[in-house]
């Protein structure tokens, strides 16, 4: 595909359908080989619901299960049908299209498609178990295809912008969580020796370098970890 970001996602066990309930804790089945892979549309739009319909409709293993118009619709669609795959948008009145996918991820694979590109509303799908979010403007239509017949299949399915996001809020966690990582070798061992009290004439004689490259150091390690001063980044350092 060439406008949607995609990755493997770890193989899955079909459960017995005589086991599945709404409340199993268990991911959604695979389609069997040959399949066709069952979908339920869910937009309050009409409108996108009609090009959604239509862009799947040319794909002779894709079947339109349902389609639902409001969040009560989507989860009762969900339940009786028990799709493949469900295509949802954001805005399902008078709910939250994101506060359904708690209720319905372990009975059908959730890919979200929305015109919505802030951080939050995206992270919050992802963080609630949806297998893809799709921006609009960002994907084309027959590009569907792909990501409903893949996501049935057990793969996931991001939008460029999505994926950045995704990947920026994982780095941004990994420097919270170390401010060393953020440092080269030589700066973390300057801030160790600064975190202890060791003023930089000290650090200069124990290391022997000279005072000035202790103090580009510095200004280094100020950069680096986003703190104004010494004593901001010695109580960033003790925080790891």
């Amino acid at each position: 595909m060439r406008h949607v970001v995609t990755r493997a996602a770890a193989d899955e066990s079909r459960e017995p359908a005589g086991r599945r309930t709404s409340l199993s804790p268990v991911r959604p089945a695979r389609p069997a080989p040959g399949a066709s892979v069952r979908v339920v549309l869910a937009d309050g739009n009409q409108t996108l619901r009609f090009a959604l319909r239509a862009a799947l409709a040319i794909a002779p293993g894709i079947e339109i299960a349902a389609e639902a118009a409001t969040g009560d619709e989507a989860v009762e669609q969900v339940m009786l049908h028990r799709p493949d795959v469900l295509l949802l948008d954001v805005r399902m009145p008078p709910l939250d299209g994101l506060a359904l996918i708690p209720r319905i991820r372990h009975v059908t694979r959730v890919v979200v498609l929305s015109g919505a590109e802030d951080p939050e509303t995206i992270l919050r799908a992802v963080g609630s178990g949806a297998r893809g979010y799709l921006v609009h403007g960002e994907f084309e239509p027959g590009e569907l295809i792909n990501v409903v017949t893949g996501t049935a299949r057990g793969r996931t399915f991001l939008s460029p912008h999505a994926a950045a996001i995704l990947v920026d809020r994982i780095q941004d966690h990994h420097g919270q969580a170390d401010p060393g990582a953020k440092l080269t070798p030589r700066e973390r061992e300057i801030m160790n020796l600064i975190a202890e009290g060791l003023p930089n004439w000290q650090i200069a004689k124990y290391l022997v370098i000279s005072e000035k490259t202790v103090k580009n150091h510095i200004c280094n390690i100020y950069r680096r970890l986003d703190v104004a001063g010494r004593r901001q980044a010695v109580a960033h350092w003790l925080s790891r």
